[in-house]
């Protein structure tokens, strides 16, 4: 008994220290903590309503929110004092930056954008977001939006499921409602409302309807339904969750959490975004009609492109304004966790930190006294003339590291959604309608639809790589076209990757000009397998389809095509049946829409120009350029003479030197930079040809290819504007010689009044990236082969050099002696025969045509290989794949047996290569000095190893040993 009466005397002394420490703790946490935040912030001049135990200022807060929002306002855009009732009248109070007390909780206000600029730059990590608790905690988890460090740098995802929408709606009701109502911690434990209650149900819903999806997924998988776990969101997530890397891995849980994020935040945003763009436009009718004029200019009744929405000026300014106005989030949180210096100001720890953007986005002193008013032209120059180079001024997603990853999503959401409703809609405010009602009315309408949306997603989805596909594939095979059956998804792009792999695997054994089955080894091998010898037959006899079969680039239909007469009624393009395709991607990154690859209108007047610089005579005076850089170029190969010399690198140092003195008026120094990026570009485009990307996913799952590209693009832009710039600068000072180059026919067109002859300056951008391009390296590849071929050929290298010598002997090259050079035009279509710089071509079906006996449904490519042309013996003969210059000594119709579209290096009709004949002039006088001053022989050291890097190229490049002719 003696025992168990100490046992009890301990255990009661225990529980008396034990409520005891409890109490000292409370007390501390309610009220020590606060009472020394409130003198520490007092005695630095930041004021406030007094803390009041133990609620602080919440029923204070609520009171002020229940009066505010008690009735509708009139129309009118002064929705602060309305929002946050407390913020606006405690700045008037206190100040700008003043404390108040959510419970025990200190929150610093701060409305101040130089302090807030601090904040949410956040270097050091002195001020990280907010712990999430409560209902906050269970709508949002520990995603992307609330987590700190190594997280940060996932994505998140959007996935369909009217039921979560649902769910997460009702969470964020409940959310809101308790905003202002304070509970002790534990408290909830023990003593649950209905509205927790209600919040854990609804948190294990989504949590499980997530959870569903995900597993869902993974059975697809393991079924054998599909190959991977896909591309979108919540295949990448399942894939990073997945990963054995743990570095890279994410839980169960984080993989739900930013699932709960995207439907909570992803659709919301841009939900609030269209309905206050769309009441504010019904408001102001004169900037709903500039909307839509600006609309109509770019796309016409046609559907919105990523080009003209990045160029939609006006439409900027109104979401901007109405950003300002109805910032989606009004307030954004951080914490102090240690002692810190902000401004002036020492703040202690466990401070909240309060960012209203409602007060910034409405203060007078930033915005002037119109701050309430709908004014799109305070943005016509920019955020930051507006804000007076106050970047902190204007934060409705935020800003520093913390911005919102979904920012430029929403924005090109809401731009094309409203784009076209302005196509097809006028709308007008009812004024005696009051706001909120109507508001309300177009958040419930449009967060409806964008419920729906997903659902409209998937079916277009399929529709695109499920229903088009089969129904293509059925068209084409009823009319005898065979090729590898479709694959979802993919198509046939693996099986391509493969054998383009294994044919690059290694060098070629010998010298051998077959390069067809390495280069092309997918168009070599199905041509093979599917037009059979009795298919061919009937074919010739009844001219029906020809050596023609379809394959699958992704869910993209290619109608591989090589037969002669098909290919000239297609790259003769009668009634504009096969225009070319669009560009996307890597590939529009490199050449955006340019000569090369627009169409309509915009070609035509592009081409005018062009043909302008290049005709005949431009060209004479582009000679001396010509061969001035090649002197150069065989000054420095004096130090080779009797050695190796790697030709293919110094033929990419001379083209682009020539580019540049006659396109440009400058040298390849001066355009050094721009080569450099386009190569590295070049690399990206090859590397990437085969994968298949499905639009927007780039948006949020970036690889390093696409951030690289991206810069590169940037770069090269970046570069262009400066030589541009510094030609407007010449020419402003009267050098009037300057303007006859194609540099100088850009710039004056640029400034042309009448709209037909005029170009942007991103179509002078363009057009300077395509020539910079194009205009060296086709003449490198020619001249890199041409070389090689003489090298390998003695007997044709000393037919040529004796007629340069004859024409020209040891002088300068002229025009008239170029314009006769038979060997060395022999030579040079050979060449390009065998190794044609672009080994194909691709067009595109638009709406059904037929081609030859053929039918062709819309939403095909077609796919010629000049390469495949190039090396058929039907055409060519046996010796197709030996080095025969003599076949050209009639000409190409004698060659081709009058079947002129047989040899098409440089396309073919009336979208044939503006600069052949500068292409084929420069590699002429390239040739010819040459030849006056070296023999050359193939170095032991050279590796056959043809590549398709864009252009048909050695991957080691050209090894030759030179002999002076001195």
């Amino acid at each position: 008994m003696a025992v168990v009466g100490a046992l009890i005397i301990f255990i009661s002394s225990s529980l008396r220290l034990f409520l005891l420490w409890t109490f000292a703790r409370f007390l501390h946490k309610v009220w020590w903590t606060p009472t020394r935040i409130q003198n520490m912030m007092s005695l630095q001049g930041i004021k406030g309503p007094s803390y009041r135990f133990p609620h602080g200022n919440t029923k204070v807060i609520s009171d002020m929110r229940a009066q505010s929002m008690g009735k509708p306002m009139e129309i009118m855009h002064d929705v602060f004092p309305r929002i946050q009732p407390h913020v606006y009248s405690w700045t008037q109070i206190y100040g700008m930056n003043f404390l108040n007390w959510h419970g025990s909780q200190a929150q610093l206000f701060v409305t101040e954008p130089q302090l807030i600029k601090e904040i949410l730059n956040n270097r050091e990590g002195a001020y990280p977001k907010m712990d999430m608790e409560g209902y906050a905690k269970k709508l949002l988890g520990e995603a992307l939006i609330t987590n700190e460090g190594e997280k940060t740098a996932f994505g998140s995802s959007f996935l369909d499921g009217k039921h979560i929408f649902e769910m997460v709606a009702k969470l964020i009701a409940l959310t809101v409602r308790n905003a202002y109502n304070v509970r002790l911690p534990g408290i909830s434990t023990i003593l649950k409302t209905h509205d927790e209650i209600e919040a854990e149900k609804l948190e294990r819903g989504i949590k499980a309807s997530i959870l569903d999806l995900v597993k869902k997924r993974e059975d697809r998988v393991k079924n054998g339904e599909v190959d991977n776990l896909g591309i979108d969101y919540l295949g990448q997530l399942v894939k990073i969750a997945q990963d054995p890397d743990k570095n890279k891995n994410i839980s169960l849980e984080q993989m739900v959490d930013e699932i709960k994020t995207l439907y909570g935040a992803g659709h919301l945003t841009t939900t609030n975004l269209l309905a206050w763009t769309v009441f504010l436009l019904a408001i102001h009718t004169d900037w709903q009609e500039k909307a839509r004029k600006e609309v109509l200019q770019f796309f016409g009744p046609k559907s919105p492109t990523s080009d003209g929405i990045a160029r939609l000026k006006s439409m900027n300014m109104i979401i901007n304004e109405s950003l300002r106005l109805y910032p989606p989030a009004h307030t954004v949180t951080r914490k102090v966790e240690r002692e810190v210096k902000l401004g002036n100001l020492n703040l202690p720890a466990n401070i909240n930190i309060f960012i209203s953007m409602l007060a910034v986005h409405h203060n007078p002193q930033i915005w002037g006294n119109d701050v309430h008013h709908f004014k799109p032209e305070r943005f016509a120059e920019g955020v930051n003339k507006a804000t007076k180079n106050n970047a902190a001024a204007f934060v409705p997603f935020g800003m520093g590291p913390r911005t919102c990853v979904g920012l430029n999503f929403t924005i090109n959401e809401a731009k094309i959604a409203l784009s076209m409703i302005l196509q097809r809609y006028n709308w007008f405010c009812v004024h005696n309608h009051q706001i909120m009602d109507l508001v309300g009315s177009l958040v419930i309408i449009l967060a409806s639809s964008l419920c729906l949306y997903p659902l409209l997603v998937l079916i277009r989805f399929l529709h695109k790589v499920w229903w088009i596909p089969i129904r293509i594939q059925h068209v084409v095979r009823s009319q005898g076209i065979k090729g590898p059956s479709y694959k979802f998804l993919h198509g046939n792009t693996k099986e391509i990757s493969n054998m383009t792999r294994e044919s690059m695997a290694s060098p070629m054994d010998d010298l051998s000009h077959d390069i067809f089955p390495r280069i092309l080894p997918h168009v070599h091998s199905w041509i093979n397998i599917y037009v059979n010898i009795l298919l061919l037959l009937l074919n010739i006899i009844f001219h029906l389809i020809g050596k023609t079969f379809l394959n699958w680039y992704g869910p993209q239909a290619q109608l591989v095509v090589t037969e002669p007469e098909l290919i000239k009624e297609i790259l003769n393009n009668r009634n504009d049946a096969y225009p070319k395709i669009d560009l996307e991607g890597y590939a529009k990154k490199l050449l955006g829409d340019g000569l090369s690859s627009t169409k309509g209108e915009k070609w035509v007047k592009l081409r005018k120009l062009a043909n302008h610089v290049f005709h005949a005579e431009s060209l004479k005076s582009m000679l001396p350029a010509m061969i001035s850089s090649t002197e150069v170029m065989l000054e420095r190969w004096r130090a080779y003479e009797g050695k190796e010399i790697e030709v293919f690198e110094e033929f990419r140092l001379l083209t682009s030197e020539v580019i540049s003195k006659t396109a440009f008026g400058s040298s390849y120094l001066e355009g050094k930079s721009i080569f450099e990026m386009l190569m590295k570009l070049t690399i990206i485009v090859s590397r990437n040809a085969q994968k298949i990307r499905f639009p927007g996913i780039s948006q949020f799952v970036r690889s390093d290819d696409d951030i690289e590209s991206e810069k590169l693009e940037q770069g090269i832009r970046d570069c262009v504007v400066n030589i541009i710039k510094r030609r407007q600068q010449v020419k402003g000072g009267g050098n009037g010689s300057l303007d006859s180059d194609f540099l100088g026919k850009l710039i004056e067109a640029n400034h042309e009044i009448d709209k037909n002859k005029w170009i942007s300056e991103e179509d002078m951008v363009d057009e300077c990236k395509t020539l910079y391009f194009a205009g060296h390296e086709t003449t490198t590849s020619l001249l890199g082969w041409t070389i090689l071929l003489l090298a390998t050929h003695k007997d044709w290298q000393e037919k040529a050099r004796n007629e340069v010598i004859k024409l020209f002997g040891q002088t300068s090259i002229n025009s008239d002696g170029i314009a006769r050079l038979k060997v060395i035009n022999m030579i040079i279509e050979e060449s390009l025969r065998l190794y044609p710089p672009v080994p194909f071509i691709k067009r595109k079906v638009e709406k059904e045509v037929k081609l030859g006996k053929l039918m062709l449904p819309p939403h095909m490519e077609l796919y010629i290989s000049a390469l495949a042309l190039h090396h058929d013996p039907q055409i060519w003969g046996e010796d197709v794949h030996l080095f025969r210059p003599e076949r050209f000594a009639g000409g190409v119709a004698a060659a081709t047996k009058d079947t002129a579209v047989a040899f098409l290096p440089f396309g073919f009709g009336p979208r044939t290569c503006v600069g052949l004949s500068f292409a084929i002039v420069e590699a002429k006088i390239a040739l010819s000095m040459i030849l006056q001053s070296y023999t050359f022989t193939l170095s032991p050291t050279y590796v056959h190893s043809p590549v398709q890097l864009f252009m048909v190229r050695p991957q080691r490049g050209v090894q030759v040993i030179l002999h002076s002719l001195e």
